[in-house]
């Protein structure tokens, strides 16, 4: 067998795992267990990377608008920006929620394609 090089891991692709066992039981036990495995690592990665800089976006974006806006009124009109009221945090708070069930939304399919029924043994 030829040593793994960096090329083979950098990008995605097939996986074959070679198991030999005592009995078809057990090899398809261990080949569950790291379909389940991989299956829980994929959805946390999927959820991480799509959560993390959406929040972190949305802070940034709204932080931003409010420099902008106050740098602009305070320039033109000699006056300060008043925070916003309680409808515009209700309406931040939906649109993220919202976002975030979309991200949700994913994970059964992912769950369903990457499964250990879907697994092949040829």
């Amino acid at each position: 067998m030829e040593p793994l090089q960096e090329a083979h891991i950098a990008e995605p692709g097939l996986l074959v795992i070679d198991v030999a066992g005592a009995d078809d039981a057990i090899v398809m036990a261990f080949q569950n267990a790291v379909a389940r495995t991989w299956g829980r690592v994929l959805r946390r990665v999927v959820l991480l990377e799509s959560a993390v800089p959406l929040l972190v976006v949305a802070v940034v974006a709204i932080g931003m608008g409010f420099l902008a806006a106050q740098l602009f009124v305070q320039a033109q009109f000699r006056y300060s920006i008043q925070a916003p009221g309680i409808q515009y945090y209700a309406i931040v708070l939906a649109g993220l929620v919202a976002s975030l069930g979309v991200i949700a939304s994913t994970v059964p399919l992912l769950r369903r394609i990457t499964g250990p029924e879907t697994a092949r043994n040829d």
